[in-house]
């Protein structure tokens, strides 16, 4: 499902990634180890399209990512950033009906589908109780699992996860690998930047390092 060939990545005049090559199947949850400055960010936002690579190639699904529109994209890639800024104070259904956004047009109005992957996202990462309130009354972790929501609402076959753990409790924590690790078991590919070891050992199916 995603594929590197030989991947460089420069940010300015400075080497980030160097000859990555390496695939992640359907079903697996990967966790890409490594200390800050290593590169970790870099290589999921190759992934998504948000960084080129210098040289090298990045195929989702056997196509490079490259050739791929922003709307295509998102259609199989959701992705859960270290740090998320929204511009506007929008209450916590509307940022994760924003995952749906690659499904429909921008005049199109919501269906049964959407309202069906709103809903079952904000259950599965206990973010339900929040709906009605704005994002800006909640806490870093509380934000995290909202935007969590976002990317399962957005229902992509690629998920992909920057430092999901940083800013919860243990026990949201554990509860968000192991909801990352059943979503592999459903047939996702997702991959995951982390720090901590033996939550990775404990939760993925392999490690990067």
């Amino acid at each position: 499902m995603i594929e590197f060939d030989g991947v460089s990545v420069e940010l300015g005049e400075t080497s980030v990634l160097e000859d990555i090559t390496m695939s992640v199947p359907e079903n697996q949850f990967l966790a890409v180890i490594g200390p800050n400055g290593a590169g970790k960010t870099t290589l999921l936002r190759t992934c998504n399209g948000l960084l080129s690579p210098k040289e090298g190639t990045v195929r989702l699904n056997g196509t490079n990512v490259g050739s791929l529109s922003a709307r295509s994209i998102g259609q199989l890639v959701a992705t859960v950033p270290q740090e998320t800024h929204l511009a506007f104070d929008f209450n916590v259904e509307d940022v994760v009906a924003m995952g749906r956004t690659p499904h429909r047009s921008r005049f199109e109005t919501a269906t049964d589908d959407d309202r069906a992957a709103i809903t079952s996202a904000l259950e599965r990462t206990d973010t339900a109780q929040f709906s009605g309130r704005s994002v800006e009354e909640l806490s870093g972790g509380e934000r995290q699992r909202v935007v969590f929501a976002r990317a399962l609402a957005q229902e992509t076959p690629i998920l992909l996860l920057d430092e999901p753990t940083a800013s919860l409790d243990i026990n949201h924590q554990i509860r968000t690998l192991r909801m990352a690790s059943g979503l592999a078991d459903e047939g996702k590919t997702v991959v995951a930047a982390i720090h901590d070891i033996d939550l990775a050992a404990r939760f993925c199916d392999r490690l990067a390092i």
